[in-house]
């Protein structure tokens, strides 16, 4: 059915065609892998098909994209110019929201690299079973909760790699999330989306 349809309306395909082609490049050029097009997966390394699942997902344009552990297998190069691109789509959203437009891209990122998560967010949660339930009278620890919820620090591509910045709020994470001896109360660490957006 497909095929009769492409051979009955030849022209308004193959414009269609070339259309999508010429998107395509446009990805992979700002996934840094404009010269990677005529490549198969199996001629690429696992940092370039990573890329190249990246930029599949974003040419989509999905209302949200979930990314977990998106960079582990990557090596340094190629991890710090991803995260320069999501950061990059940070700023899209942002010049959309001068604008008066919804934003373009949302993004849930699993990881467990506090840098990263601080880096590349504009909100960290964290997730824990070291929280005080027993103020909550559970007989026993219902499982790991959303104990952190902050806003992050929103860098610049420019300025990827300022760590100092967040340092302390690196150290809290740490504290509130992994310490099992921290036990803070679920709300303690948590800020309303409301209260961050006035």
């Amino acid at each position: 059915s497909s095929d009769l349809s492409r051979l009955f309306r030849w022209p308004a395909w193959r414009r269609l065609r070339k259309q999508h082609r010429a998107q395509a490049a446009a990805m992979l050029d700002r996934v840094k892998l404009g010269d990677a097009l005529h490549l198969y997966p199996h001629e690429m390394s696992g940092g370039m098909r990573q890329r190249v699942a990246l930029a599949q997902t974003l040419i989509m344009s999905p209302e949200i994209i979930l990314l977990d552990e998106p960079f582990g297998a990557l090596d340094e190069a190629t991890r710090e110019d991803l995260q320069r691109l999501l950061l990059s789509l940070h700023e899209e959203n942002q010049t959309a929201a001068r604008q008066g437009q919804p934003p373009q891209h949302t993004l849930i990122i699993v990881t467990h690299e506090l840098n990263e998560a601080l880096l590349v967010g504009d909100r960290v949660l964290g997730l824990s079973q070291y929280w005080d339930w027993r103020t909550e009278n559970h007989p026993q620890c219902p499982g790991a909760t959303i104990i952190y919820d902050k806003p992050a620090p929103v860098f610049k591509p420019e300025h990827a790699q300022d760590f100092e910045s967040f340092t302390r709020q690196r150290e809290e994470i740490r504290r509130v999330v992994f310490d099992p001896d921290a036990r803070c109360c679920r709300n303690e660490h948590v800020v309303p989306i409301a209260a961050t957006a006035s």
